[in-house]
């Protein structure tokens, strides 16, 4: 008798198509690929507030001082306008 959980990871078939390495997931490709480079460039902008917004929670929960000063609305965006 299988455990539950294993049987459910194992039967994961339908893993997103990779490249000859394994390593590139080319769903993700394709969907960038999609986009125009204002969209690429603004998804980008995005997740890079939203990656300098959890270190930030993160350093408050653990107690982290010294590095407050970093404010996403004070780096430029990757598109180099300003917000």
């Amino acid at each position: 008798m299988g455990s539950p959980l294993l049987d459910k990871i194992q039967g994961l078939d339908d893993f997103p198509p990779t490249d000859e390495s394994g390593d590139v997931d080319l769903s993700l490709l394709w969907q960038m690929l999609a986009m125009t480079p204002t969209q690429r460039l603004s998804f980008h902008d995005a997740m890079r507030k939203s990656a300098l917004e959890m270190r930030r929670a993160g350093r408050k929960h653990y107690g982290i001082t010294g590095y407050d000063d970093i404010d996403p609305e004070s780096v430029a965006p990757a598109d180099g306008s300003a917000d």
